[in-house]
């Protein structure tokens, strides 16, 4: 899991600042483990594609070392959107091997602070 977060930040760090006041079409993919439940699978996967979709609009990033007796304990970290999906329409899905893969096509724009804690 690790694995997979590190190498989703670095694929968001490498496609450099996007971040602007601007609004922009980006497509993007999510995908889910097939169950039984195909609703609540296509659901998961949607999910992810506008997550991904969202962070398109810039992605913040924070790091917090949990130490005990002066021991690193744990390394926690959270990713949070700058941008927020506007609008979206599935250009793709359907069953991919053993996943369930939801292709999407996204209006993203600045996340609008009336909305942020």
């Amino acid at each position: 899991m690790r694995i997979l977060v590190a190498l989703l930040v670095l694929i968001l760090l490498a496609a450099g600042p996007v971040m602007s006041q601007e609004r922009f079409w980006v497509e993007a993919a999510g995908v889910a483990p097939m169950s039984k439940d195909m609703t609540a699978t296509r659901r998961l996967a949607l999910a992810e594609a506008l997550l991904v979709a969202s962070m398109a609009g810039g992605t913040e990033v924070r790091g917090y070392t949990q130490m005990d007796k002066a021991r690193i304990v744990a390394d926690r970290y959270a990713m949070r959107p700058t941008g927020q999906v506007l609008r979206h329409e599935i250009i793709q899905e359907g069953r991919n091997g053993s996943y369930y893969q939801v292709k999407v096509k996204a209006l993203v724009g600045p996340l609008d602070p009336k909305f942020c804690d």
